[in-house]
């Protein structure tokens, strides 16, 4: 059996203005256990009239979560929790976006929440990126190395070319252990 469903309108003046906002396609996600599973690295055009969970499963490491909308259209803001619901972190500032970073010490279960402030309602886009430490810089064989330590805060990412490894430093140094040229690696 199908319902439809009518609005009727009586125009009483020459002019009039009619919104309908529809919640988006992953409804019903109102809570944490009703939150829907998500692709992490995928982007989502999402609908935010009632809070909004989403499930992710990111492996050890850090995670990025953004939330991207009109400001002025209504206030979003973003936690994250625990595969317990404990909060972790929360970002609610007052401009067109949200970002979370959080490093997580297991692989499984996470739980992302949008939410209205002051229950207010809007489009947002939503992605979730997960970083691991796979690979752990080690010194080339050149004397121009330089160690690896704590007043560096070296990344443990490498990008590895034929015949190169370049690491990358949180202080924005570049160091290479061969001759190749790595600046086209950036």
């Amino acid at each position: 059996m199908s319902i439809s469903k009518y609005i009727l309108i009586r125009i009483l003046k020459n002019e009039y203005h009619l919104s309908i906002v529809y919640d988006d396609w992953l409804e019903d996600n109102d809570t944490g256990q009703s939150a829907k599973n998500i692709t992490i690295a995928t982007a989502y055009e999402l609908q935010c009239n009632d809070p909004d969970w989403f499930v992710f499963y990111p492996n050890a490491g850090w995670i990025e979560i953004d939330i991207g909308f009109n400001h002025a259209a209504g206030d979003l803001d973003l936690a994250l929790y625990d595969y317990t619901f404990n909060l972790l972190t929360k970002s609610t500032s007052t401009s067109n976006a949200e970002h979370l970073t959080w490093t997580l010490n297991y692989s499984g279960p996470v739980y992302a929440k949008v939410y209205g402030y002051a229950s207010a309602k809007n489009a947002y886009t939503f992605k979730v990126r997960n970083f691991t430490d796979d690979f752990v810089p080690t010194p080339g064989h050149l004397a121009t190395n330089v160690p690896i330590n704590a007043a560096l805060s070296w990344q443990s990412r490498i990008y590895q070319g034929a015949a190169c490894d370049v690491y990358f430093g949180t202080a924005g140094h570049l160091r290479k252990s061969c001759s190749q040229d790595a600046a086209n690696l950036i």
